[in-house]
């Protein structure tokens, strides 16, 4: 099934202001938005399978979008894990999530 993004269609919204305010309402947008990003990954992947040797600016460049839109998802589910009163998975602070691995792997990041 295709994506709101890739289908070209707008994504859904909640159908007042008062539910888009609402915890539920927010957390339905942050949903949507998590399954949009995901299936761009899952078509990212696709690419990169399929990328030949001949392009490796290509395979680069696909690494490094599925490295940031995953490090997105993430940051998104934990949003939406603390408005549906869960506990987040990897912290509070957004930089956990979208500072690049030599950021973490050189002590600036608790991750």
């Amino acid at each position: 099934m295709a994506s709101n993004i890739i289908a070209g269609a707008p994504a859904p919204t909640p159908d007042s202001q008062d539910q888009r305010d609402s915890p539920k309402g927010r957390a339905g947008v942050i949903f949507g938005e998590i399954a949009d990003l995901a299936s761009c990954v899952e078509r990212l992947g696709i690419l990169l399978v399929t990328c030949n040797d001949e392009a490796p600016e290509d395979r680069a460049a696909c690494e490094l979008a599925i490295r940031a839109l995953s490090n997105q998802i993430g940051l998104l589910a934990d949003i939406g894990a603390q408005l549906c009163g869960k506990g987040q998975l990897k912290g509070s602070d957004p930089a956990q999530w979208l500072l690049p691995p030599a950021f973490h792997m050189e002590g600036g990041g608790n991750g």
